[in-house]
């Protein structure tokens, strides 16, 4: 089976990269990918002259038994020059020691693929041991509030503060990561950080302004982690999005 022509081979996929995408490509790696090139052309270029000379071989040998002694008394095979020989020579040297680069550079980039993977498991692993430590301390308050709702006697008080206790530590935890609670007090409405599940008349919050939140929505730095859940106010007698949608199809 011939080897691809180049313009196949240019068109294959390098490993460690992907389609329509922008990966760091390091140094090791690019002369990884500029060794293999050079295997693929050797490969090549010795793959097509050897066919050419079957190809004039076979063109100059007799067509048939009979004509097989005059033809090559009159035509005789020329055989492979010096210089040609020398040329093969070398192309296979340099298409060998491509191979042994190609090799070593891969199995190179394949213990580079599996430290990297190594690397991000444990960095993954130790950002969930660090924030399992810090909600250790919660974990305690709820025990020993579940500890002092068993008491006789407790009060109502008691457990409030616990539970105000528990709610201040995991917001502290939080907070340390980065995550921010979204203001929708005198808030006008924000598709892009709040979610509106009804609308409301209201003849004192202006119209498109959030009347209530039914569930809080929270930040992660700059990124939204999930948006607020609120009730937009709208001027009283406009009809809804829904009623207009249904008084136009009827």
């Amino acid at each position: 089976m011939p080897p691809l022509e180049w313009a196949t081979w240019r068109n294959l996929p390098i490993p460690g990269t992907h389609e329509g995408g922008d990966r760091f490509v390091s140094p090791r790696i690019a002369t990884f990918v500029a060794s293999l090139n050079v295997a693929r052309i050797l490969n090549w270029k010795f793959w097509k002259m050897s066919q050419e000379m079957s190809a004039q071989a076979a063109a100059a040998a007799p067509s048939t038994a009979s004509d097989a002694a005059p033809h090559d008394m009159e035509n005789p095979t020329e055989p492979m020059t010096a210089e040609g020989l020398a040329e093969l020579k070398a192309l296979a040297a340099q298409g060998a020691e491509a191979q042994e680069r190609y090799l070593r550079l891969y199995a190179d980039f394949e213990n580079f693929k599996k430290r990297a993977a190594r690397e991000r498991d444990e960095v993954r692993r130790a950002a969930i041991e660090g924030m399992i430590s810090r909600l250790l301390p919660v974990l305690d308050t709820f025990d020993m509030a579940m500890a002092a709702a068993q008491i006789p006697g407790t009060n109502l008080e008691t457990l409030k503060a616990g539970v105000q206790m528990i709610q201040g530590q995991l917001r502290g935890v939080f907070a340390e990561q980065g995550l921010e609670e979204l203001v929708t007090t005198d808030k006008d409405f924000d598709p892009s950080v709040h979610e509106a599940v009804s609308q409301a008349e209201s003849s004192t919050v202006p119209e498109g302004r959030i009347l209530q939140q039914m569930r809080k929505g929270y930040r992660l730095k700059d990124r939204l982690l999930r948006p607020a859940s609120v009730v937009v106010a709208r001027a009283p007698g406009t009809p809804t999005d829904t009623q207009g949608a249904n008084d136009q199809q009827a």
